[in-house]
Order: C-alpha cells, then sequence, then structure tokens
C-alpha cells in the first residue's frame, strides 16, 4: 500500500490515467487516501489548466442529496447503479458487505462531465496523524466508472494487457482466462520490450494517432505503468494447440471487440458517440485473432506479423 500522507492529511489530490486527470479536493474534511501500490505512478501534480480533467469536490454525508425522483437507467450484478434526472446523473454505491441502509457514496454528475459532487458516507481516524479525515472514495470501481463516463466519444476502456514491443504498441485482449497475463510472462524477459498492463488499457485519439494508456487496474501480474504508446495492432486471444495468427475481417473484429470493450450502455446518445469511436479504431488499426499455446515461440511470430 503507499503510505498515507503525513503529517497531516491533504484536502486535495490528483492522478492521472490515459492523459485525463483526476482534482478531488474537500472544503470540509481532510481527504484519507490508501491507494494499492498499482495507483502510485499514476499520482499527480495539480493539473495545467487546458488539460483535459474532471474536478472532484467530495462532500459529507449531511449533503446527500435525495435521489428518490430519479429514474434508475442501469444496474450492476454487483454493487453500483446509475440513475438519472433532468439534469445529471448520479453513480450510487452500496458495499455489498454493508449493514448501513444509506450509500456508502453517491457521485453526481452534471451535463458537461467535469464538475462532479461525491457525497461520502464514510469517515475514518488516520493512523498516520490521528486525524479524523473522509475516506477517499474515488479509487475503484468510482474511478474506472468516471473514466468511462467521461471519456465518451474521445476514447474507450478494453480488457486487454498492453505491450509496447519495438516502438510498436500492441493490445493483447480477451475476457478473464483468455491469456493476458500469461502472454505478459512470456514478454516479460524479451529485449525491446514494455508491458504497460496485464488487464485493462485505454485507448485515446488525442491526434493523428491512437493512442493505447496503461491503467492502474492491473490483472494476475500487477503491472501497471502510466505510459502510453502508438497503437499498431490488437491481438484478440484465444487459447489453442498451436500458434497462429489471422487477420481479421471488418465484421470478425466488431464482434470481437465489442466484446471487451466497456460502452456506456446505460445511454443511447452516449453509446452511439462510443460506436463512432470505434468505427474510426476500426478504419486504422489491423486487428488480428491469435491462437497460441504457452511458450516462448508464439513470440517470433508475434514479431514477424508487426513487421510485416
Amino acid at each position: 500500500m503507499i503510505d498515507r500522507y503525513a503529517p497531516g492529511l491533504p484536502r486535495t489530490i490528483h492522478f492521472s490515467i490515459a492523459n485525463l486527470h483526476f482534482n478531488i479536493s474537500s472544503r470540509s474534511l481532510p481527504i484519507v487516501t490508501d491507494y494499492d501500490a498499482s495507483y502510485k505512478d499514476f499520482l499527480a501534480s495539480p493539473s495545467d489548466p487546458s488539460a483535459d480533467c474532471m474536478d472532484i469536490s467530495l462532500h459529507e454525508k449531511a449533503d446527500m442529496p435525495g435521489i428518490t425522483h430519479c429514474t434508475k437507467i442501469f444496474e450492476t450484478p454487483e454493487s453500483w447503479q446509475m440513475l438519472s434526472d433532468t439534469t445529471d446523473k448520479y453513480i450510487v454505491f452500496q458495499s455489498p458487505d454493508s449493514t448501513d441502509t444509506d450509500p456508502e457514496w453517491t457521485a453526481r454528475i452534471d451535463s458537461n462531465r467535469q464538475n462532479i459532487n461525491v457525497f461520502c458516507n464514510k469517515k475514518q481516524l488516520a493512523e498516520s496523524s490521528n486525524e479524523l479525515g473522509m475516506a477517499n472514495p474515488v479509487r475503484y470501481p468510482l474511478d474506472q466508472i468516471l473514466l468511462i463516463h467521461c471519456l465518451v466519444g474521445k476514447g474507450i476502456l478494453i480488457h486487454a494487457a498492453g505491450i509496447v514491443v519495438q516502438g510498436k504498441g500492441c493490445l493483447f485482449a480477451g475476457p478473464s482466462g483468455a491469456g493476458k497475463t500469461t502472454i505478459s510472462g512470456l514478454f516479460q524477459n524479451q529485449t525491446q520490450c514494455t508491458i504497460l498492463s496485464d488487464d485493462r488499457m485505454v485507448i485515446r485519439k488525442p491526434g493523428p494517432d491512437f493512442l493505447m494508456y496503461g491503467t492502474p487496474w492491473p490483472g494476475e501480474a500487477g503491472i501497471a505503468i502510466n505510459e502510453s504508446a502508438a497503437l499498431r495492432g490488437i491481438f484478440f486471444l484465444k487459447h489453442g494447440t498451436e500458434n497462429r495468427i489471422k487477420e481479421l475481417s471488418l465484421h470478425d473484429f466488431l464482434d470481437n471487440f465489442f466484446k471487451v470493450s466497456s460502452l456506456p450502455l446505460y445511454d443511447e446518445k452516449d453509446l452511439q458517440k462510443s460506436m463512432d469511436f470505434c468505427e474510426d479504431l476500426l478504419q486504422g488499426i489491423k486487428a488480428y485473432e491469435l491462437n497460441f499455446k504457452p511458450g516462448p515461440e508464439i513470440i517470433d511470430g508475434i514479431r514477424s506479423c508487426l513487421a510485416g
């Protein structure tokens, strides 16, 4: 775990994922933060006012807004749901282990997606300074939900390992068990290779090229590096009895891509913007089906494919 800030607790925290800056502040209680080690590379200095950023204000439970007037638009099998009224969206989180009837936190997102207020139900005493603070809610899953929501039309989160091979960014995509951690392990000792993540990556297009970005949400290998690289290919992983790489048609590319992408299914307009982004991506990036059996032999095949 990252050490808590000491002496004294902060009232502002900054971190950055895929060049999207999270500026978190609290006017009342200071913030108790105990981010996992995977976040260490993503903590940042205050962002440039012109940067792509989200301003997130933390508030105490007493200020929590009522949501009985809202319409439920999305609910996960886990513990959070999204609601909306005529202007704003609300993300409500209730821990499955909690005995409290009130949400652990409620996040209100205004229509411009930049000003976000999070109302917290939880306070805790910081071990380092014996100071009462507010438990920081902007971590998984809230930070990931906000990232998906605020990147609509500008980027997308994908279940994939991200590996830079001889300067070329490659995504190795697949659901849990497809082999993302395995393929990352095969590349770990290879020369001219950098692994940015072994589980989740972000794709954005800030200029003429698509870039892939590491995230602080690693898989079993625990790899999370805050770097980016130009994206040159997406490999959809399948376990097989032999090593084989096959370029995919546009139709097969789409079919595979949507199965591993985090899409805003809760909003028709947002979904269309994300589909437009995906269509642009599919026109510019090659995709392959990668059947492989665990072993270093597949590395040469991937290198040859990238060189072709």
